[in-house]
């Protein structure tokens, strides 16, 4: 598994949350499910996709919570502003732009596990 491109998005203390985005890229022959991640800098770290509907003539941009994501064989997966993405609950630190954040990102099957640093920044790097 390789990682491209991935960042944190810097927040204001008064924000609770903040977000992860990445390009997961697997090289292997085998489906990977992203099933979760943790940092030091969050209680949690949880997996939404954005939902999109249509309401009256007008589009409905939501979010919705899974348990995990698909990177295909010889495939990626990308974690995006407007898109997937993996959200970081109730921070307990803030870090400023420049800052890097540890992730360890686990991955099924077998339960392996990935340990990454992405920095931080206020837009994409």
């Amino acid at each position: 598994m390789k990682i491209e491109q991935g960042w944190v998005r810097a927040v204001p203390p008064p924000v609770s949350d903040s977000v992860v985005y990445m390009t997961l890229v697997n090289s292997s022959e085998q489906t990977l499910r992203l099933t979760g991640a943790s940092t030091p800098i969050a209680e949690s770290a949880v997996l939404m996709i954005t939902t999109r509907k249509e309401l009256n003539g007008q589009e409905i941009v939501g979010m919705r919570m899974v348990d995990q994501l698909t990177i295909p064989a010889h495939g990626q997966l990308t974690l995006a502003p407007d898109g997937d993405h993996l959200m970081l609950m109730k921070l307990k630190e803030h870090p400023r732009p420049g800052d890097k954040v540890r992730l360890t990102l686990h991955f099924e099957p077998g339960l392996k596990e990935l340990a990454i640093e992405l920095p931080v920044a206020v837009n994409k790097p």
